[in-house]
């Protein structure tokens, strides 16, 4: 049977012979023109381009349209000869298809092993995994052995300054406003930042509970990693003030005031630390409260007033001079003492236990009563991503970094406070273990820096007030209380 395509065509056919038959019968009758008239239909004779090299915009449009006309017919016909090709009839297919041409992959094949998870944790320079010191070797093989047993993880350190513009908390402040993709997923925090980093969102509640290994955390770090009651962080180690003094020109360990106030000139502490971190130190020895029953900051005059008159009283003994005055920091305080610029100053105890001065010995800051006091500045590692997966890593990381059996002797040589009974057991015998269980005993949590900002300046007035003798203790006192109430 003829197919419906050869059918059209067919028709088409017949019908185009019709066609040509009449057009015959009509020029057999009408007159045909002569070769010098006409001969075959000619394209119109378009008018002569000029000699300028352009072509008339007229003649240019005409041409255009005479193009496109061609163009249309020439479309036309290409359309009825397809119309009448014969249709190819449909294959038959085969039992067995032939497989398609394989075409070689430009694409790389994925690795059988995931690439590497990477933890990037923010830590300052002091915890540096390097192998040039004690510390940081031990902070590297550590590291280490955890990517070994976490297959396809590698941790990486990132040192920021410890304050300052590029310091830890300014960096953290900066990446969570413009750069969230470049925040790390670790941080080492003080305590002090860690409580303004919680109050300002940039880092939520720690995710687990304070690592199982030991029970035996000292209460100063768990208060300093727990602003508001909450954990925020795990406390890694601690940084604090000691007196150092001259052993053949005192009896014994200065304990209280009075063995300043009777012992051997000069005695030096920074008194224009801006913190006033001394001053505030026996403040708080005295039971001084930095703040109100609504938390909002505050100072009692009383206890204020009885600091400063144990500063007058040091001074008019001639032990105090008003070259205190010129110090702002304890490792300046310390500086003096190492050049035996004082028979006993305030210094840094990680400056002490790096260079202990032959003839010479430290002790917890002397109080009233002879108890000693110290306030330790917590390092804590907090959390600052948000991805589940990452954080249960973290955890993990963090337990392995707080085992005591690491970080007794990773602590020892940091020369910092360690924040746990059982860190501080795993030192070595000695002078340095003897001060730090002292100290470790008496230690009190460093305010929020927040706080500091505001009762640290006006203390520090009143301080310079009384040394200077421009007011009386308790006018200098009172004054600073009114400036903390309405600043």
């Amino acid at each position: 049977m003829p197919s419906r395509t050869g059918a059209r065509c067919g028709g088409r056919a017949i019908a185009r012979n019709s066609t040509l038959a009449i057009r015959r019968q009509r020029s057999a009758v009408r007159p045909q023109p002569s070769a010098r008239e006409y001969s075959s239909p000619a394209p119109p004779r378009w008018p002569r381009p000029r000699r300028t090299g352009r072509r008339p915009l007229a003649t240019a449009i005409i041409r255009a349209m005479w193009l496109q006309r061609r163009a249309r017919l020439a479309g036309a016909l290409a359309v009825f000869l397809v119309g009448c090709t014969p249709a190819a009839p449909s294959p038959t297919p085969s039992a067995t298809p032939s497989p398609p041409p394989v075409v070689p992959s430009t694409l790389t094949s994925p690795s059988a092993t995931p690439s590497p998870d990477l933890i990037t944790v923010w830590v300052p320079p002091f915890l540096e995994a390097s192998s040039s010191t004690t510390a940081g070797a031990l902070l590297a093989d550590r590291l280490a052995q955890f990517e070994a047993d976490q297959p396809g993880v590698r941790v990486q350190l990132r040192l920021k300054e410890t304050s300052g513009p590029a310091g830890l908390l300014e960096s953290l402040r900066a990446a969570t406003a413009v750069a969230p993709a470049a925040l790390p997923d670790l941080i080492a925090l003080t305590a002090s930042d860690l409580a303004t980093a919680a109050d300002e969102g940039l880092v939520d509640a720690y995710p687990a509970g304070l690592p199982p290994q030991t029970t035996s955390w000292l209460s100063f770090a768990v208060e300093g990693a727990s602003p508001a009651g909450v954990l925020y962080g795990v406390p890694l180690a601690a940084q604090t003030d000691v007196i150092v003094y001259d052993v053949p020109s005192f009896a014994r360990a200065p304990a209280d005031w009075s063995d300043l106030i009777g012992g051997p000139a000069p005695f030096l502490f920074p008194a224009a630390d801006p913190r006033a971190s001394f001053t505030l130190a026996q403040y708080l020895a005295l039971g001084g409260q930095l703040t109100q029953a609504d938390g909002s900051p505050a100072l009692d005059p009383s206890v204020l007033e009885e600091v400063l008159t144990f500063y007058g009283s040091a001074y008019n003994a001639g032990v105090l001079p008003l070259t205190s005055r010129q110090y702002e920091s304890s490792a300046q305080t310390w500086s003096a003492f190492q050049q035996r610029r004082a028979a006993s100053a305030v210094a840094p105890l990680e400056a002490w236990l790096a260079d202990p001065l032959s003839g010479a010995s430290a002790a917890p800051l002397p109080t009233r009563d002879g108890a000693g006091v110290t306030v330790a500045t917590t390092w804590t590692w907090a959390v600052v991503t948000r991805d589940p997966e990452t954080q249960s890593v973290l955890v993990e990381l963090v337990e392995w970094l707080s085992d005591p059996e690491f970080t007794g002797p990773w602590t020892h040589s940091l020369r910092r406070m360690p924040v746990q009974a059982a860190a501080l057991a795993a030192w070595p015998d000695g002078p340095a273990r003897l001060l730090v269980q002292q100290l470790a005993a008496v230690a009190r949590a460093a305010p929020p820096q927040t706080l500091l900002d505001v009762v640290g300046p006006p203390t520090r007035r009143a301080v310079d007030a009384v040394l200077s003798g421009a007011q009386p203790p308790q006018a200098a006192a009172l004054t600073a209380s009114m400036e903390v109430v309405a600043p």
